[in-house]
């Protein structure tokens, strides 16, 4: 890749693409029914902080906030402590930051403890100013409105689509995603959003309508997601692979603090935290640097860098 992915689903997309291809050249995917018609978790949490909101600052802030975080994690990234702690992080940002914040698995304070303050201040000045012009240039005042528009337009490019582009194009596979077409798009925003999202019913209107035509039970089922055991393979398989990568990483020595870094590794290894989404992604990143960067620098071929493990 010629910039870091660090999307986990890469992976199993990567081996569907690749057993689709021995039987077609083109397919369809999905992608874009769930920003479409408020399918993710985001989309509930701003509903919850509706009412949140409700609760004085103060005791949001000071109160509610250092108590849920205190909490320890739990193994499963939905896990109900899990998924607690990164509704109050997003709470506690402005609306924007909030809605993208589900999405991420740092935060600004572990940002501020992992990079050095050089690189912060070059890289990002202004964490939320992307989604903030997309959020104000949704011509709509609602706010489930306002975040489907962005991530239609300043989330999917850069991060789902080109992943489902990368995954299926290595393969020579075609994939065509019918719920973005344009037209189709245009009408879902005209369809009022309490019809997307029926209390905490995700998806609701699109739901009832495929309903008839589909198998029992497919159109109301939880989502299946593409798990990985990332945690377990850093703490197993790819133990002394992540603790060489990181530690050897120059980009990763140049930007961020080792310490915390280790700090990060110490806790994922002795299992009473799990950072495998950061550890992955910096992973991804020094990999990266290593392979399109780094070897230009040497003369080296990535092909032979990539091939060697060196």
């Amino acid at each position: 890749l010629d910039e870091p992915m660090t999307d986990l689903s890469t992976i199993p997309f990567y081996m569907i693409s690749r057993r689709a291809r021995e039987d077609v050249k083109v397919c369809l995917s999905g992608e874009g029914g769930d920003e479409l018609f408020a399918g993710y978790d985001r989309f509930k949490a701003s509903r919850v902080d509706r009412y949140f909101s409700l609760v004085p600052e103060p005791i949001r802030r000071h109160l509610i906030a250092p108590l849920v975080r205190a909490l320890p994690d739990q193994p499963s990234k939905k896990g109900a402590i899990n998924m607690l702690k990164r509704f109050i992080d997003g709470a506690m940002l402005p609306k924007e930051g909030g809605h993208i914040r589900w999405q991420c698995f740092g935060s600004p304070e572990q940002d501020a403890a992992l990079f050095k303050p050089e690189f912060i201040e070059t890289v990002r000045p202004d964490l939320f100013a992307p989604i903030r012009y997309y959020m104000e240039k949704c011509e709509s005042e609602n706010r489930l409105d306002r975040e489907i528009y962005t991530d239609i337009r300043g989330v999917m490019p850069d991060s789902v689509l080109m992943k489902v582009d990368k995954m299926s194009m290595a393969h020579a596979l075609e994939v065509r995603v019918p719920f973005l077409d344009y037209e189709f798009v245009e009408f879902t925003a005209t369809i009022p959003p309490h019809l997307k999202l029926r209390r905490f019913t995700t998806k609701a209107v699109f739901r009832e309508a495929i309903d008839p035509i589909l198998p029992p039970g497919i159109a109301w089922r939880k989502k299946q997601g593409y798990s990985l055991p990332i945690k377990n393979w850093l703490r197993e398989e790819m133990r002394d692979y992540m603790v060489e990568t990181l530690s050897c990483s120059p980009v990763i020595k140049q930007h961020l603090r080792m310490e915390y870094v280790n700090t990060l590794i110490a806790q994922h290894l002795a299992r009473t935290h799990n950072h495998n989404h950061i550890l992955w992604s910096l992973i991804n990143v020094a990999v990266w640097h290593r392979l399109f960067v780094e070897e230009k620098k040497t003369g080296r071929s990535a092909v032979v860098a990539a091939a060697s493990g060196g």
